[in-house]
């Protein structure tokens, strides 16, 4: 995959991978609420918490034509147990790096904070 091409365009991610994208700058807790949007069958989901940076990309991506439903962390990860999680440039992928799960599964992350 053409990582320019997610640097230009990073809520409109096309790949063979499927991958939940994270965006945010809130902590990662289970029971947090967060925002899923999602457009067509084929494009990833795309995860945004309720801070300003998460706020700005959920805002972009309705624009650009996503459905926005409002899940608990914990329920986005069962339900896209077998995704990567990816975030770029925020709270979330530090945290997601910290805890050793970046471009592991939802289900390793949901794991690592089970336990945390």
């Amino acid at each position: 995959m053409n990582y320019y091409y997610h640097e230009i365009k990073p809520f409109w991610v096309i790949g063979l991978d499927r991958r939940l994208l994270m965006f945010g700058d809130g902590q990662l807790w289970l029971d947090e609420v967060v925002f899923v949007l999602t457009r067509d069958e084929g494009d990833d989901p795309v995860i945004c918490d309720a801070s300003e940076c998460g706020m700005y990309m959920a805002s972009k991506h309705v624009k650009a034509g996503f459905r926005v439903k409002r899940a608990t962390l914990k329920e986005v990860l069962d339900t896209y147990a077998d995704y990567e999680v990816e975030a770029w440039n925020n709270l979330i992928a530090r945290q997601l790096k910290d805890l050793g799960v970046m471009k592991k599964t939802a289900k390793e992350l949901m794991q690592k904070l089970e336990v945390s």
